[in-house]
């Protein structure tokens, strides 16, 4: 009787886990439909490959050159959930400038990521580093548009990579309902449709997915020893 009564409850906690889990997601997903412009072409993102065959099958999907134009709505299947987001494809079209607006995001094998050089360790959720860098950049400019840059391990699993933008897109939603706050003292799902457009008329987060690795950094140079020998 007793392990019957254990099994039934641990079903209906992990039943209920799984609803909550579902109304995060939908919530997310409800967010940011229609974020991206209406006309803009529609790819969904392959965590099977990456680098330049990644940007090649975004390429195919949306038939366009992605030298020309870059811009393009991505779409994840997150629990059997599908999330449309405004994305950025990072080609190598020997552009010489390098945005202002930038956060790097980099996450390795084992599922660390950096947030603009700061650690999340694989068990940690990376939105509150995310938002934090976000009030970092922000603060002070005039910038409303930030470019989020990811770019993951060929080895890291399809499952945690999915996982990561998620967090990502968790953490662009949590500073936009600050910036609600702020401005019209209401969570971002208490506004108006004429409100909504307001709020991305302050702020718009963009992932960008990344289809090359930079060279490393040089090294520091080296320090001369100025000490001399008496």
């Amino acid at each position: 009787m007793k392990k019957t009564l254990y099994i039934a409850l641990t079903f209906l906690l992990l039943s209920a886990i799984g609803c909550k889990t579902n109304d995060e997601i939908k919530n997310i997903a409800d967010f940011f439909k229609n974020s991206s412009g209406k006309y803009e072409p529609v790819a969904k993102i392959d965590f099977s490959l990456s680098d330049s065959l990644l940007l090649k099958s975004i390429e195919i999907q949306t038939k366009t050159d992605l030298c020309k134009n870059s811009r393009f709505t991505a779409i994840i299947n997150y629990h059997d959930i599908n999330i449309e987001f405004p994305a950025f494809a990072n080609k190598n079209c020997n552009w010489n400038t390098i945005p202002h607006n930038l956060i790097p995001i980099m996450i390795n094998k084992e599922n660390q990521v950096l947030v603009d050089y700061e650690l999340v360790e694989s068990n940690e959720s990376l939105e509150n580093k995310l938002v934090k860098a976000t009030k970092e950049m922000i603060i002070g400019t005039e910038r409303k548009n930030l470019l989020y840059l990811l770019q993951w391990d060929t080895e890291l699993k399809p499952e945690l990579a999915k996982r990561r933008i998620f967090e990502i897109l968790i953490g662009i939603k949590n500073y936009s309902n600050e910036i609600s706050m702020s401005i019209f003292k209401k969570n971002i799902s208490e506004l108006s449709g004429t409100e909504r457009d307001l709020l991305k008329a302050e702020f718009s987060g963009i992932i960008g997915i990344n289809g090359y690795f930079p060279p490393p950094p040089p090294p520091p140079p080296k320090m001369e020893n100025e000490t001399k020998e008496e």
